[in-house]
């Protein structure tokens, strides 16, 4: 798994890095705080249960999904992910409907939780 993540207060910064760039068609996320409404850490059950359509990037069931995706019951709504086998991931909730979730499987999900979200209140 290569990604870094930054939380300022104006700013996310998601770092892509490795194979995962080539996975996920992207090098960077920049997601603004103003925009974000909460990180939580969520089971990656749930979370696969919205998708719908891969627009642009790779899936291979079980072992990896990264790219753009499509919600269901969200027409419009996009989601980007950048995930492997994880038992947890973080999820990145926004008001912006092209990136509506951002969900990542990073190894220290809990602090960013908490990074994520003091952020916001501050």
């Amino acid at each position: 798994m290569s990604l870094h993540v930054v939380v300022t207060e104006q700013e996310i910064n998601i770092a892509i890095r490795g194979l995962d760039q080539c996975w996920a068609l992207r090098r960077s996320v920049v997601i603004p705080t103003s925009t974000v409404r909460q990180a939580t850490v969520v089971d990656p059950g749930e979370a696969k249960a919205r998708l719908r359509f891969r627009l642009l990037g790779s899936g291979l069931p079980g072992v990896l999904i990264a790219g753009r995706f499509t919600v269901r019951d969200a027409p419009g709504d996009r989601e980007f992910w950048v995930t492997h086998r994880g038992s947890t991931f973080l999820q990145i909730e926004t008001t912006d409907p092209k990136l509506r979730h951002v969900v990542l499987d990073v190894p220290d999900g809990e602090r960013l939780v908490r990074e994520i979200n003091q952020s916001l209140a501050a």
